[in-house]
């Protein structure tokens, strides 16, 4: 398939496209009446990528590769495993916490038992 472009003396230009992709663009369109200029200007913007990754980002993700073909990996049972034993450490702390900032322990609910002796 061969491009022919042409400048006009307004500023626009023609170019020359295969029926099948300008079928393929009229697809695209979001309501009958938009313009094919609409549909590839909206194409290019997407394909623009506003927030590029920062050089940390891209350093992260070549070490991340780097685990990946050196096989530093771990599968998802056991990531799984990992994180619910961390959880239930978390639960057991907060209960832990709880016991003992409560002016009861749970040792002895009855108040009466707590103060034996003191009378």
């Amino acid at each position: 398939m061969s491009v022919n472009i042409r400048m006009h003396m307004s500023g626009s230009i023609s170019i020359r496209i295969s029926t099948e992709l300008r079928d393929e663009l009229s697809e695209l369109k979001v309501h009958p009446e938009e313009s094919y200029e609409d549909v590839i200007k909206r194409l290019v913007e997407m394909c623009i990528d506003d927030e590029p990754l920062s050089n940390t980002t891209v350093q992260a993700i070549e070490e991340s590769m780097a685990d990946i073909r050196a096989g530093r990996v771990s599968s998802l049972e056991d990531v799984a495993r990992v994180l619910m034993h961390s959880e239930k450490l978390v639960l057991l702390s907060k209960q832990r916490r709880e016991e003992l900032s409560s002016p009861v322990s749970p040792q002895n609910r009855n108040p009466s038992v707590r103060l034996r002796g003191y009378r």
